[in-house]
């Protein structure tokens, strides 16, 4: 796939986690601390989502209507852009691939610009789940080690069964866009199986 550069959003401003490593890498405390700080910025980014959609021609608003999530869906992918792996990504990602399947790695990662708008997208899904379902948490994976979003933020369901690591699922989805899978309307059809997920642990006990 050739790389795709996409022209910086003169308002946007990147998100800045307050450690940069990597989250498997981050102690309980400081993933707590991660945790605490990208809650904390969901209004400051969710503002800068609506200002970069406007200076690049996207009016739609950012009110946390079902509606919103299909014209932030196309801005996103259209802003997905992508970048050459450096040979550390490159030696990384072969030591961690067998053999067999080496050949299908890609030599592009998604830009910087991209991850951090994976960030605020996920911050404006997860607002919007936490106002369907009242009694949602925030907290942090703390094991196992191996699982995939090791340390990740995630928004828990009211039973605390159901998680959605928002980070971890809009960045997946941003490979995706980056792999030229074009569907508009991504961003709804996971807002709606994610809100059956939820709604199916509201933490009640309705037996009798």
């Amino acid at each position: 796939m050739d790389i795709k550069n996409i022209k910086r959003i003169s308002v946007y401003e990147l998100y800045h986690p307050p450690f940069a490593i990597r989250y498997e890498d981050m102690t309980l405390a400081q993933s707590l601390e991660n945790l605490e700080f990208y809650t904390s910025q969901s209004a400051v980014r969710i503002e800068m989502l609506q200002r970069s959609m406007r200076a690049t021609g996207c009016n739609a608003p950012l009110d946390f209507s079902l509606k919103s999530l299909l014209p932030l869906g196309q801005w996103f992918y259209d802003q997905v852009g992508t970048r050459a792996k450096t040979p550390d990504e490159t030696e990384r990602d072969l030591a961690g691939t067998p053999v067999q399947y080496q050949k299908y790695l890609g030599q592009w990662e998604i830009d910087d610009q991209t991850i951090s708008i994976a960030h605020d997208v996920g911050l404006y899904f997860s607002s919007m789940l936490e106002r369907s379902f009242p009694g949602s948490s925030w907290d942090v994976v703390r094991k196992p080690k191996n699982d995939v979003v090791f340390r990740h933020p995630v928004l828990l369901s009211a039973g605390g069964e159901v998680r959605f690591s928002p980070i971890h699922i809009m960045l997946v989805l941003a490979h995706s866009f980056a792999s030229g899978h074009r569907t508009p309307d991504r961003l709804l059809n996971l807002f709606e199986v994610w809100s059956k997920h939820f709604e199916s642990d509201t933490g009640s006990n309705s037996e009798n």
